[in-house]
């Protein structure tokens, strides 16, 4: 008996699967930039889990308790790398997101 092998897709389904991807490319694109409106004016009522973020960065944030927007805005650098599970990999991502906002880390009063 010989099997017979196939290309996985037709050119058809390739079309239709791009044509799929771009309106969904478009959707996502759209739901962030509602996010990041929605950040700059009410920082609280966003949640981590809605902010566009690696699963391991989102991850370390629920362990150290940070639930929202606000909860990071309310700390300063410093604050956030003494919380535990927090490191310099996940400073870097969340100061890359503020900066993308428009936001920053509350700023610390130590003057050197």
């Amino acid at each position: 008996m010989r099997y017979r092998l196939e290309r996985p897709f037709h050119e058809q389904h390739v079309t239709v699967m791009r044509q799929h991807k771009d309106a969904w490319l478009r959707a996502y694109d759209q739901a962030l930039e509602q996010i990041s409106k929605s950040a700059c004016q009410e920082p609280a009522a966003v949640s981590i889990s809605h902010l566009r973020l690696s699963r391991a960065v989102e991850a370390c944030l629920r362990h150290s308790g940070i639930r929202t927007l606000t909860d990071i805005l309310n700390m300063t650098e410093d604050e956030f790398l003494n919380k535990r599970y927090l490191g310099k990999h996940t400073l870097r991502a969340i100061q890359d997101l503020l900066t993308c906002l428009g936001l920053s880390f509350k700023s610390s009063d130590k003057r050197e």
